[in-house]
């Protein structure tokens, strides 16, 4: 092989070592790219996650307010409306007044108590 030959060879090898030392650069700064996006991309997933999981915990307390609001709201129309209805029903298979009166009161204090302790127990 003679010097002229070597030249080429030397030349073409420096050549595509250039080619392949610009392909490589190329290559870092893609993957750096596609590696900062990842990350940000991860980091609005996560920051997406965190708003979720706020808005469950706080449809979650939101849900056990409504269902104690309404267990109480029940009780303190429900047990007088139970209460005056049985003691109709007495008074008017026995053909008095009397009973509709103080189941009625009695159920009023049975609703007010329940709604005490459920406030008490959801408290705790």
């Amino acid at each position: 092989m003679n010097n002229e030959d070597k030249d080429a060879i030397d030349a073409i090898t420096d050549e595509a070592n250039a080619k392949v030392q610009k392909i490589d650069e190329e290559f870092e700064a893609k993957a750096k790219d596609l590696h900062a996006r990842a990350a940000n991309l991860k980091n609005t997933l996560d920051g997406k996650k965190e708003r979720l999981e706020e808005s469950r915990r706080s449809d979650g307390e939101s849900a056990k307010g409504l269902g104690v609001g309404l267990t109480i709201a029940y009780a303190i129309i429900g047990t007088p409306l139970v209460g005056f209805g049985v003691g109709y029903l007495i008074d008017r298979s026995l053909g008095g007044t009397t009973w509709s009166g103080i189941l009625g009161l009695l159920g009023a204090g049975g609703g007010l108590w329940f709604a005490v302790v459920v406030l008490n127990k959801t408290n705790k």
